[in-house]
């Protein structure tokens, strides 16, 4: 079980079988649905998620976040 200062972390597991069929217990069909504009609550990016990836990226990030 997993814990933190004694009390239970997870409560509940759901794997993507069964969140699959609980879609389609509900009818729910994605090609019916009306198409939304997609919400950017984090924005598009960062200057600092280009060069995550390169050798020093992360460093160079962390500084950048620091300044």
């Amino acid at each position: 079980e997993s814990t933190t200062n004694g009390k239970q972390d997870i409560y509940y597991v759901l794997t993507t079988t069964e969140l699959i069929g609980m879609i389609r217990k509900a009818g729910i069909r994605f090609e019916n649905l009306e198409i939304e504009a997609t919400d950017m609550p984090f924005g598009i990016g960062s200057g600092a998620g280009v060069i995550f990836g390169v050798t020093g990226g992360v460093t160079e990030a962390v500084l950048r976040r620091l300044r």
